[in-house]
């Protein structure tokens, strides 16, 4: 419409993103991971939370959304995946004749940094009168996903510590002393953090902070069976399994592999879970700092 998108679709997309926004933040123990990366992060773009923030949907103009969307499409990358039974050169020469727009100041891509080290743990508590209260441990790692060794070791350290099931958190903390309703930790592979996350009652903080270091110390001492380091390759190997039972589970695999500039294939990372050792673990491992305690009660 004119130099301006149509204000009518761009107040129905405003309001999806509100709802959308919204439901992130009733999901409270999303939103501790969520507040947890903010604090950890806070000088850094990666604590900008992708689906952005209520407050500035206001301020939002049709002609804005035209600039921005005319930059968009002339700097960014673009990645077009297509599963089919094709012939790849014919839907390449489709592609290359459809997709015709305007094209400079093309972005480069850039890694996040992974190697920060932090000084001291910070504290941080929220009270928002959840009747559950959140614990979040962002933990700094150091581990550079394009170091496979090192990268699949701590994978599988990670699920040794808090990746299901057969953990250390979810039998010992979780099951064996029952102050946790749940209790898990999960990688972010780009920016080497580790979030660890439990639902506790507020009275129990103490106690629960305590017994995950211990677990958490514990896997990076090598404190763990061979029984518990097959459990977790098996765990991991079988969720690599499961990636082709759905076409949103190729495209994601395949997408993951462009972004971060590597090139493995399913069979790839199988095999570097496998050769997982205990002592590659250790070594993997000993880089983790406590960088910020996360607190939603």
């Amino acid at each position: 419409v004119g130099e301006k998108l149509n204000p009518e679709m761009l107040n129905i997309e405003k309001d999806n993103l509100r709802d959308e926004i919204n439901s992130s933040i009733n999901d409270k123990r999303n939103y501790a991971n969520i507040r947890c990366v903010q604090e950890m992060c806070s000088k850094e773009l990666y604590s900008i939370n992708q689906t952005g923030y209520i407050e500035d949907l206001e301020e939002i103009t049709s002609e804005d959304m035209l600039i921005a969307y005319k930059d968009f499409i002339e700097s960014s990358n673009i990645y077009i995946l297509i599963e089919s039974d094709i012939e790849e050169n014919k839907i390449k020469k489709i592609c290359e004749e459809k997709f015709i727009f305007p094209r400079k100041n093309v972005q480069k891509r850039t890694r996040e940094e992974y190697d920060i080290t932090p000084e001291k743990v910070n504290y941080v508590n929220e009270h928002i009168g959840t009747n559950q209260g959140k614990l979040v441990i962002g933990c700094r790692t150091g581990v550079d996903y394009k170091d496979f060794d090192r990268y699949y070791s701590f994978m599988v350290g990670n699920s040794i510590f808090g990746g299901g099931p057969h953990s250390k958190l979810f039998k010992n903390v979780r099951e064996k002393e029952s102050i946790c309703y749940y209790a898990s930790s999960n990688i972010e592979k780009c920016k080497a953090i580790m979030l660890v996350s439990s639902g506790i009652d507020v009275e129990n903080y103490d106690k629960a902070l305590n017994l995950i270091r211990i677990e958490l110390e514990a896997v990076k001492n090598g404190k763990f069976s061979d029984l518990e380091l097959e459990n977790a390759k098996k765990s991991i190997i079988n969720t690599l399994k499961t990636v082709n039972d759905s076409i949103s589970g190729e495209s994601d695999f395949v997408y993951n592999q462009y972004v971060s500039e590597t090139d493995l294939t399913l069979d790839d990372v199988a095999m570097y879970i496998e050769k997982v050792t205990k002592e590659s673990i250790i070594e993997s491992m000993k880089g983790i700092k406590e960088d910020t305690v996360f607190f939603l009660s």
